[in-house]
């Protein structure tokens, strides 16, 4: 399981206020969740309390507003705090809470509070070799760029906090890279856009595999692997027909043999696509009389 918890005080009433007969003491609110597997459940309460000498809470006049819409009816409310837990999974995203409680007396105080939804994984680009990429250099450089899909703002008040006060986005701590099985990443630069590793040698010739696993600050964690091959020698050629030096008289001619690579892609004669079947190819070629 893994809980995460927001909470924020109210300033507690100052002597003014209790002369003035505000008697309510601070609020302790909070935001609790609680992820198993990938159900996501949410629970919103607050402590309240009023003043040892004061007239005591009020139960009827706690009002709860999840944004913006009255969930009192739905919440569970004592003379110590109240708790709710939404009916649905809240969207992804901001959510704005507010609470007013009152003593007995009629004064009353509210505290809101604000928290975001994320359940979205961060999404990982720009994949560097490009995946199934058959490359010449022996010391490609690796590495893949992430964003969380949630930018962290909030387009009326600014940045938003989510549970444990930090703001939404990539956990830069989070960052792994495995180049074949082994982690690189002590040796990659990671930034809050990406990580980029430079082999200290020459990778093997053959087939590679890396993989960048990233989480955001909510705990969703992607993971991605791409393949990419390392071939440094040419193809070998045999030409079975026509044989070195043979006189031939007939146009076009089909020239044919066998072709050894292990990522091989293409192959021509004298500018012409051959057809290749399995290690053997061959193509028909228009040839003008002479030597």
């Amino acid at each position: 399981q893994r809980m995460r918890c927001a909470a924020v005080r109210a300033v507690s009433a100052g002597p003014a206020e209790r002369a003035a007969g505000r008697s309510l003491q601070a609020f302790h609110v909070y935001a609790v969740f609680l992820q198993q597997s990938h159900m996501l459940f949410r629970i919103i309460g607050a402590d309240y309390a009023d003043e040892a000498d004061g007239s005591g809470i009020d139960v009827g006049s706690v009002q709860l507003l999840v944004d913006t819409v009255d969930v009192t009816s739905q919440a569970t409310v004592t003379e110590t705090g109240m708790t709710y837990v939404p009916p649905t999974n809240l969207r992804d995203g901001p959510h704005a809470i507010s609470l007013t409680v009152a003593d007995l007396a009629g004064n009353s105080r509210q505290a809101t509070w604000r928290f975001r939804i994320d359940t979205i994984p961060p999404r990982v680009s720009n994949l560097q070799p490009p995946n199934l990429q058959v490359l010449a250099i022996p010391r490609p450089t690796v590495s893949a760029k992430y964003r969380d899909p949630l930018p962290p703002q909030n387009p009326t008040s600014g940045p938003i906090a989510v549970s444990g006060g930090v703001t939404s986005g990539i956990d830069i701590s989070s960052v792994r890279l495995l180049v074949d099985g082994t982690d690189v990443t002590a040796a990659a630069t990671v930034t809050a856009t990406q990580v980029t590793y430079l082999p200290p040698a020459d990778l093997a010739e053959g087939g590679h595999a890396a993989t960048v696993q990233v989480s955001d600050i909510a705990g969703n964690l992607r993971e991605v692997t791409w393949t990419f091959t390392v071939d440094l020698s040419p193809p070998i050629l045999y030409l079975t027909s026509p044989v070195d030096q043979q006189l031939v008289n007939e146009t076009p001619l089909t020239a044919q043999g066998f072709v050894q690579d292990a990522s091989l892609s293409t192959i021509t004669v004298n500018g012409v696509a051959a057809a290749l079947n399995g290690t053997a190819f061959q193509a028909a070629v228009t040839l003008a009389p002479g030597a």
